[in-house]
């Protein structure tokens, strides 16, 4: 059992820990943050230091943004590069490899964002946060789908 004083210690440094982290409450996942005493306020539960394994599921809708985005990017920018390498058989391609590269860059632009906004996603309720990952995952079919009416734009005037 601690004694009176190290629970005191534990009490003040818990506080100060929450000052600078977005910690969760164990029992209500309110988020602790900047709290004043050692006790959670949502569901008043007397809160205590401990060692555990960091929970990294919160992790996992980040991850899949990221990847959803990427491949957004992925797709235009080396079917850009499949152009420029081709571009003795098909002609002059340009200005479409040129657009598929625009492309990859405007899609650089949500991840950019998905980056920045990593705390404020990971702070946010699991519904919250994979709902926002899902959301991502819209990305690559766009990206998709948009080279796939590139190329079919391409193929009307260009004959490719």
């Amino acid at each position: 059992m601690s004694s009176p004083s190290s629970s005191n210690s534990d009490s003040q440094y818990l506080i100060e820990m929450c000052k600078h982290r977005h910690l969760r409450c164990p029992s209500c996942t309110y988020d602790l943050y900047q709290i004043a005493s050692s006790t959670c306020p949502r569901c008043k539960q007397e809160l205590q230091i401990s060692l555990a394994f960091e929970d990294v599921t919160e992790f996992g809708a980040y991850t899949l943004g990221i990847v959803s985005i990427s491949i957004s990017i992925a797709l235009p920018f080396f079917a850009a590069i499949w152009l420029w390498i081709a571009r003795a058989e098909l002609g002059d391609v340009g200005i479409l490899a040129l657009g598929m590269l625009i492309q990859a860059a405007i899609f650089i632009i949500p991840l950019f964002l998905w980056l920045k906004a990593k705390e404020k996603l990971i702070t946010k309720s699991n519904t919250n946060r994979w709902g926002a990952a899902l959301a991502t995952c819209l990305f690559p079919p766009i990206s998709f789908g948009s080279l796939f009416l590139t190329f079919y734009i391409a193929d009307y005037f260009y004959n490719l």
